[in-house]
């Protein structure tokens, strides 16, 4: 087929090209609507010159089939791959959105900086998502702002995985390398030797110092001078390049940037550990009339009491069985990742310590008496027998205390938190959590979201499995799952096994797709707001999704209130966490009788220039709430006809899925001839609605 031009050509028999959203040195990215399951996707075209490589297609097919089998919130999903002659392209899901490269080069025009909360959210986010590939066998070898998508509600998408060894792109030479990647080269492929996840974890922190100071450690025009820099410079001190960054990000940042990657992060979860503890550090620094306090220069162990057996770690006390009546815990963290926490001994050594401060001696003896006093508690809960409540039974020679330090933790913050779900080959569910601020003594309770939290520890009747070892925990099988189970939750319980309210988190099964409320919603009766409400889900509530209406604009959901029904949330009042790229299309009831036919409109309300000349688009809709996929609006000038900016038609027009304003359109974009910007509103497949929008003027350029 000719290549000039894909759009309106249609791939495989089943992918009709719409328009190409981006290009690059080696593949081009295209918008598509596959009709068969009728919803938009991304189709990655790799350049055709390279089918000439005879190991090409073995390249190919090894690595489209890898990425394929990914499956992970915050890494982009891979449907299908094929080839049309010497045309080779993977089937994507469409993120709408923008990459962090565009993000961080609008934030670098407007002479801003991202927040702190938001670069520590993205590394997280990237962190679990490559942590999950590297599990697997997978290194990306090409981690940058280019390849990190941002969608709509700000998650953090990686991708091309498996491109840099589609295209032959394995080893980086001074003549191979281009300066976009470069830029985030780790010195051991500088010097070619084979990349790992401490690679990646480089190349990610690079882009974490970029989010941080605005601007890569390293600059130059040369390929050649920047891998050098790499090799041999010390990165900037970010405290001159932003002032005011907290010393433990600081100090996390520099050891993920050693030149040896033995003196990096063991690993992605390492990482991610250390970053979170930053994170907290600078939580508590925030909370008015918190003292944070210094770091001593290394981790001091405690001494252990004479006699007692060291602790074994992975030891955990037997799971009880698990069931209960359905109702949604704790909030989640949006696009859980499935990382497995490293053992304690491990992240110790790299872990910031906060001293204690200087006390009188007086306060000494005070502390050891009360230490003592708690490690006798310790030990006799550790020891006791199995009672009527489930409470389980230590193995003979094993302290399965919990690693839970005898501190406060920060007011608002949970006290255990599970930071990643997955699934392990004998299909039990691996838990990896972290622990702060608790009291010696106490254990966690781990229950699914079936079970009300009032009901998961002693007197409640629901069941849920005790615990007190290190992370993970994984002594839950799948197949003990409830049927209406899309989560599974932690709280710190006391020695008596009942429960601190809010003391932990829930986190989505792997296996599962849940839709968390982002505020107080009503789950109505039918995919349509003109049916009555069957439930209400109160902001953080989530809840196990089932199928999607057919406009893809309503999640069928598990009523959470009533276990043996289904009811609809809006697909824009939630968001999602799993792989929905299997979820049926699920017809709702018919409409109440005497429902009036839903009128949905949209109106231009203002259009105003900001400061970086981009057009702020303020509208209204009626009868819908746009988004993607699903109902939505297309913005276009007055020099495209509104029969030319649907599916079929060729004119330039940009889609908004979301709250206003849109600012996609800058004054450069306007043609000379154009003097009103217009909007439609636009069906889920991107045909338009006639004579459902309006137009308005313009203003003039200053």
């Amino acid at each position: 087929m000719p290549r000039s031009s894909l759009v309106g050509q249609t791939l495989g028999g089943r992918y009709r090209i719409e328009e190409m959203v981006g290009q690059g040195g080696m593949s081009a990215v295209y918008r598509a609507r596959d009709p068969n399951l009728k919803r938009v996707v991304a189709i990655k075209t790799i350049h055709g010159h390279l089918a000439a490589d005879p190991r090409f297609l073995v390249r190919f097919e090894e690595e489209a089939t890898a990425v394929a089998q990914l499956r992970h919130p915050n890494i982009i999903q891979v449907f299908d791959y094929n080839h049309d002659d010497d045309l080779y392209y993977m089937v994507q899901e469409f993120v709408a959105g923008e990459t962090l490269q565009e993000r961080l080069r609008r934030l670098n025009k407007a002479g801003k900086r991202m927040p702190l909360s938001e670069a520590i959210g993205v590394a997280l986010q990237t962190s679990d998502a490559a942590h999950y590939a590297h599990g697997r066998g997978m290194i990306h070898r090409d981690i940058k702002p280019a390849n990190i998508m941002l969608d709509l509600h700000g998650q953090a998408i990686l991708m091309d995985f498996g491109i840099v060894k589609i295209t032959g792109g394995e080893s980086h030479t001074a003549t191979g390398a281009v300066v976009g990647t470069a830029l985030y080269m780790p010195p051991e492929l500088v010097q070619g030797q084979a990349p790992d996840g401490r690679s990646d974890l480089y190349s990610l922190v690079v882009t974490l110092f970029e989010m941080v100071s605005g601007r890569p450690p390293f600059e130059a025009d040369s390929t050649l001078t920047l891998m050098m820099m790499h090799l041999n410079n010390a990165p900037p001190d970010l405290r001159s390049l932003r002032p005011g960054v907290p010393e433990a990000l600081i100090a996390v940042i520099e050891k993920a940037l050693a030149k040896d990657r033995d003196d990096r992060y063991a690993s992605m979860a390492h990482f991610s550990a250390a970053l979170r503890r930053a994170r907290e550090q600078m939580e508590v620094a925030a909370t008015p009339g918190a003292t944070v306090l210094e770091e001593p220069k290394a981790p001091v162990a405690p001494t252990p009491p004479a006699g007692a057996s060291p602790a074994v770690s992975g030891q955990k006390a037997p799971a009880a069985a698990i069931s209960g009546s359905p109702r949604a815990a704790e909030t989640p963290r949006a696009g859980p990742g499935p990382v497995v926490a490293a053992p304690p001994e491990q992240v110790a050594a790299e872990a910031p310590v906060r001293a204690r401060p200087k006390m009188s001696r007086a306060v000494w003896i005070g502390g050891a008496v009360v230490l003592l006093a708690i490690l006798a508690g310790v030990l006799f809960a550790l020891l006791r027998s199995p009672g009527q409540d489930g409470a389980a039974s230590t193995p003979p020679g094993v302290a399965a205390q919990a690693t839970l330090p005898a501190a406060t933790a920060p007011a608002g913050l949970p006290l255990a938190r599970i930071t990643g779900i997955t699934l392990d080959g004998q299909q039990r569910y691996v838990v990896a959590y972290e622990t702060s601020g608790q009291p010696s003594g106490a254990h966690l309770h781990f229950f699914f979201d079936t079970v009300p939290p009032e009901q998961a520890g002693t007197p409640g009747s629901g069941l849920w499995a005790d615990y007190a070892g290190s992370s993970p925990f994984a002594q839950i099988k799948q197949s003990e799952r409830p049927e209406n189970a899309g989560q599974l939750c932690v709280l710190v319980a006391n020695p008596d096994h009942s429960v601190q309210p809010n003391s932990g988190t829930c986190s989505a099964l792997p296996e599962v797709v849940t839709a968390v409320a982002a505020e107080d919603t009503a789950c109505l009766s039918g995919p349509a707001a003109a049916f009555p409400p069957a439930a209400q889900l109160e902001a953080g509530q989530a809840a196990l999704v089932l199928g999607l209406s057919a406009d893809e604009a309503w999640w069928n959901v598990a009523n959470p209130q009533q276990s043996d029904s289904t009811c609809w949330l809006p697909v824009a009042a939630t968001q999602v966490s799993g792989d929905i790229s299997k979820l049926p299309l699920v017809e709702g009831p018919p409409l109440p009788t005497g429902t009036p036919p839903v009128d949905l409109s949209v109106e231009i309300r203002h259009i105003g220039l900001d400061d970086q000349g981009r057009y702020v688009v303020d509208f209204e809709t009626t009868g819908f709430t746009a988004q993607l996929p699903g109902t939505h609006i297309h913005f276009f000038f007055d020099t495209v006809t509104p029969e030319q900016v649907g599916i079929s038609g060729e004119g330039l027009r940009l889609m908004h899925g979301g709250p206003p304003p849109f600012t996609g359109y800058t004054a450069a974009d306007r043609p000379a001839e154009a003097g009103r910007m217009c909007a439609l509103v636009a069906n889920p497949d991107h045909s338009v609605l006639p004579d459902s929008g309006n137009c308005m003027m313009l203003p003039d350029a200053p």
